[in-house]
């Protein structure tokens, strides 16, 4: 009786802490199931779902497409592709995910950061101040799912002989994402628009041939189970993980490097089913964004985003202004406790990216002007937005912001 009740107990605890989690995939019976069947067909590693999504990709991106076991890796190989002439600096914003530098590192080339505007997206002015004869490459990526701006980064970079890779990671389910460069590259990991266990894929105007390892059954079933647990019940899972990862970080030395293997036939089977519902969850997050706009529209406190057809809002990004006016190495105080006054009713919320010039291994690279980088990161937060949030979940969000910022 006691457990039973004890049981109950924490299950209406944990209902009501992660009332709102930030990161739950778009999933229904449809990727289960193939999880499912792929479990009890002995093909969660090989299978047909590969080939289809090869096909599928092809189809609608009128490119040769290269499945891959993450999106870094996609970048690896499009670095390998680039004809060698002695150049070695790629421009990338340091506002950036760390999987965005890892693969140019490894590949034997030199990350140079740069700054973003104001839309947290990799500005003109920030390639064309940092372009030097030993500029080979810039990755473009549309963060936060903000479509880059092309027609000039791609004038410049023509001009200047720059390989671009459009790094569409964040901004796939736009028209013509991932076609804008010489390569292109998609992410299907949990957080992304198409979510499955992991993938990627490279985009090319060329045919290529990749001999790619498999990885080991265990490990596919591992991080399927993983992917599962962690993304699909993350209300009642993320205590678990949170533990785990704390502990991963304090007790194993970070690692810096990553193999390319190729993408498993259970992820390519949940990404198919997910490209089915793409342009449907874009549609999801930007009315949840209009929502959250229609509701934060008459705080002075908060910095917005801007809503445009450009934009999918994987992320919905805002600033606290107070905490610009920081001066502290961190982030804000004020930002901590706004992030704590929404966690206190069961909404969670995910920092935005330290500055990947602000990471070991990462601080001697070269770098310039990042005004922006070094302001936005300290006073900005992600909030809830995925397409499975109802309107009455962006209304309580909305509500609970207003008693944390108006007091």
């Amino acid at each position: 009786m006691f457990v039973k009740r004890g049981n109950c107990m924490l299950n209406k605890v944990l209902s009501k802490f992660y009332k709102i989690p930030y990161l739950v995939p778009y999933w229904d019976t449809n990727e289960t199931g193939i999880l499912k069947n792929c479990f009890f067909e002995n093909s969660l590693v090989e299978g047909s779902h590969s080939e289809k999504l090869v096909k599928m990709l092809n189809n609608k991106t009128n490119l040769y497409s290269y499945p891959t076991n993450l999106g870094r890796s996609a970048i690896q190989l499009a670095l390998g592709q680039i004809p060698k002439d002695g150049r070695k600096e790629v421009l990338i914003s340091s506002f950036n995910c760390s999987g965005v530098v890892q693969p140019i590192v490894q590949a034997g080339y030199i990350p140079v950061f740069i700054d973003v505007g104001i839309d947290f997206n990799i500005s003109i002015d920030g390639i064309r101040n940092n372009y030097t004869s030993n500029t080979i490459a810039v990755i473009v990526p549309g963060l936060f799912g903000k479509s880059p701006h092309w027609k000039e980064i791609k004038t410049f970079c023509k001009e200047k002989n720059i390989f671009v890779i459009d790094d569409a990671a964040q901004y796939l389910g736009l028209d013509g994402a991932g076609t804008n460069g010489d390569f292109g590259i998609f992410s299907f990991a949990l957080g992304k628009p198409v979510e499955s266990i992991y993938g990627g894929v490279l985009l090319s105007k060329k045919k290529y041939s990749f001999e790619l390892k498999n990885k080991t059954y265990a490990n596919v079933l591992s991080d399927s189970m993983a992917a599962l647990f962690r993304g699909k019940y993350r209300k009642y899972t993320l205590p678990y993980f949170a533990i785990k990862d704390g502990l991963k970080r304090k007790l194993l030395k970070n690692s810096f490097s990553f193999d390319v293997f190729n993408i498993p036939n259970v992820s390519s089977g949940i990404t198919i089913e997910q490209f089915k519902k793409l342009d449907k969850m874009v549609k999801l997050r930007q009315r949840n964004a209009k929502i959250l706009l229609d509701g934060l529209s008459n705080i002075d406190e908060l910095t917005l985003p801007e809503f445009s057809k450009d934009h999918a809002f994987l992320k919905f990004v805002v600033s606290l202004k107070k905490a610009k006016q920081s001066k502290a190495p961190n982030r804000s105080t004020d930002l901590i406790k706004f992030v704590n006054a929404l966690a206190s009713k069961g909404i969670e919320t995910e920092w935005v990216y330290l500055p990947l010039h602000l990471r070991e291994p990462y601080t001697n690279y070269r770098t310039t002007d990042l005004t922006v980088t070094n302001n936005i990161w300290k006073c900005s937060v992600s909030l809830p937005n995925r397409p499975g949030l109802s309107e009455e979940n962006m209304i309580d969000i909305a509500t609970h912001i207003k008693k944390s910022v108006i007091k």
